[in-house]
């Protein structure tokens, strides 16, 4: 079996350094199972210059077999040359890239607030009693007296009772008590009024429903007198300076209302936090109740010329906490760059050093990005090289 190993796959002028013609072909012509081994060997090899199949098959009995072989050897290319493969092309790794371009970036700080009404009534029942016509929903604007519901007092309640019952009986004088019931108890019920003008931040009680004398019936606010009070880290409190810009956020709102920052109020230093008091750019306030959790966003820097690359572009150095990225350089080749930042948002971030404008920094990759890296990318930035 070792001659057969010279055999496999070997050109001509290569066996006979191995072995003599005389050789190879008293070996084939021996043994048949090395014979037939021979002709399938050839067939898979398909090189050029084999030894013809045809002296393998000499010595085998079965000629539909050995007739077959040849016609797979013949199939397989025996006697053609292989093309050689051509090499891929390697275009290195694909990418995103984004150009450095400058542009405005602000620095902002949320934080939780609460609404605080300076004027806020509650309206109370005048006596005990059935609360009716109480239709006014919260948002509604009261003018100063206007009536928002009625209350039967119990009295009136007992007196129509007592004529149902007298109805009942029919004990003949019913008509004159209804009469009479109906002189006492002329009015409607007393007249619950709004003592200033005010919306509707709550409703407390519902028409049809008891109340005693003095349980309220609704809350009144003036959203004139409605800010919100805030309360921030205090190693912000250097950065947040009264004028400030804000935004206040609730889901009540469908849009952040604007703010503004009217004072800073003394700091806790407990709870590490200070305390602010915000008031809305608009004349009234456009939430209507006191005490609704809010977020305050509060623009502490804007840099209207900044140097600007997208967030997922930079990187972290883990043991001594610098930045850096990489650029992608016209010959598509990654280039780290450390750099020093300034200014964040929510998608940008500001570079102080390390960049110039219309260079192109990649997006993707994250840290499987190295130096010198070949890349390319589908994209169309501005600056480098089109891949």
């Amino acid at each position: 079996m070792k001659t057969v190993a010279k055999l496999v796959c070997c050109p001509a002028s290569k066996l006979t350094n191995h072995m003599s013609w005389n050789e190879i072909l008293r070996f084939v012509q021996n043994d048949r199972k090395c014979s037939l081994l021979f002709v399938i060997l050839s067939a898979v090899c398909g090189a050029k210059n084999l030894i013809p199949p045809a002296i393998a098959i000499k010595n085998l009995r079965d000629t539909t077999l050995a007739g077959v072989l040849v016609v797979l050897t013949v199939l397989a290319g025996c006697g053609h040359e292989v093309a050689p493969e051509q090499p891929e092309t390697d275009s290195g790794m694909l990418v995103s890239v984004a150009p450095v371009r400058r542009g405005t970036i602000s620095s902002e700080a949320v934080f939780p607030g609460v609404t605080v009404a300076l004027k806020q009534l509650t309206v109370r029942s005048p006596a005990s009693g059935i609360v009716e016509s109480l239709n006014v929903q919260p948002g509604d604007r009261l003018a100063r007296g206007q009536t928002i519901a009625r209350v039967v007092t119990r009295e009136d309640v007992a007196a129509r009772n007592g004529v149902k019952v007298a109805q009942q009986m029919r004990s003949g004088d019913e008509k004159e008590m209804a009469a009479a019931v109906e002189r006492y108890a002329s009015s409607p019920g007393i007249a619950v009024i709004a003592p200033d003008s005010a919306t509707v931040a709550k409703r407390v009680a519902s028409s049809g429903q008891f109340v005693n004398e003095f349980d309220p019936i609704a809350e009144l606010v003036d959203l004139r007198s409605i800010y919100v009070e805030g309360s921030a880290p205090l190693r912000l409190m250097q950065d947040i300076r009264r004028g400030a810009s804000a935004l206040v956020m609730s889901p009540a709102l469908a849009k952040p209302a604007p703010a503004k920052i009217v004072a800073i109020l003394p700091s806790s230093s407990a709870s590490q936090t200070f305390g602010m008091k915000i008031a809305f750019v608009a004349p009234e306030s456009p939430i209507v109740e006191a005490g609704a959790a809010v977020n305050v966003s509060v623009v502490m820097a804007t840099h209207p010329d900044a140097l600007l690359i997208p967030t997922s572009a930079l990187f972290v150095n883990a043991q001594d906490n610098s930045n850096y990225l990489f650029v992608a350089d016209p010959d598509h080749l990654a280039r780290r760059v450390a750099v020093k930042v300034g200014l964040r948002d929510q998608n940008h971030v500001e570079i102080t050093a390390g960049l110039v404008a219309n260079q192109n920094v990649i997006t993707s990759g994250g840290y499987a990005l190295s130096d010198g890296l070949k890349i390319h990318w589908n994209n169309s930035p501005t600056a480098a090289g089109s891949s």
